[in-house]
């Protein structure tokens, strides 16, 4: 019975550490070329930004930060 739970806890222990190591964005092999910035509320277009350094720059960041969920 110790042994099939040392084994349960391993397992369980390998699918976290397997979990970590997805990226955060998983955008495949799809190029990012133009980013739409809206106002929340209204919907309204604010920006548009189309500078594809900047946004692979700004994907790389994205995909090697941190994140957390909060449910509010």
């Amino acid at each position: 019975m110790r042994k099939l739970t040392l084994a349960a806890i391993l397992l369980l222990f390998s699918f976290l550490l397997i979990g970590c190591q997805n990226s955060n964005l998983n955008l495949g092999d799809d190029t990012v070329t133009r980013i739409d910035v809206y106002e929340w509320k209204s919907g309204e277009l604010v920006a548009t930004i189309d500078d594809t350094v900047f946004i692979e720059e700004l994907v790389k960041e994205l995909d090697r930060a941190r994140t957390n969920s909060f449910n509010s």
